[in-house]
């Protein structure tokens, strides 16, 4: 299907242990002839997911990335449009806001 099966990936050295107590990051990835992005939550730091997506757009390899509930989510890198970063919001439950 691709002709390249390298994956570079978003879990890099870190461990269960190192990643306790740090804040969420929400990631979201346009994809090429797409009308919805993917979103993804992971508790990877915002750089290790930076450098991960700027080696898979360099070496034009699938970009890997696991969620925090220990998914893996496959990206080739000729299809990402774009890919923003940033702190995961919390999720709201109901329709009113509690003040």
């Amino acid at each position: 299907m691709w002709p390249e099966r390298r994956v570079v990936s978003a879990c890099l050295s870190e461990t269960a242990e190192s990643t306790k107590g740090k804040a969420a990051v929400e990631i979201k990835i346009g994809v090429v002839d797409t009308p919805r992005e993917i979103t993804v939550e992971t508790e990877e730091a915002a750089e290790a997911v930076t450098k991960a997506v700027e080696t898979a757009v360099d070496k034009g390899t699938l970009l890997s990335l696991t969620d925090s509930r220990g998914r893996t989510i496959l990206v080739p890198s000729a299809k990402i449009a774009y890919v923003e970063i940033g702190p995961a919001s919390s999720r709201k439950v109901g329709f009113g806001s509690a003040s």
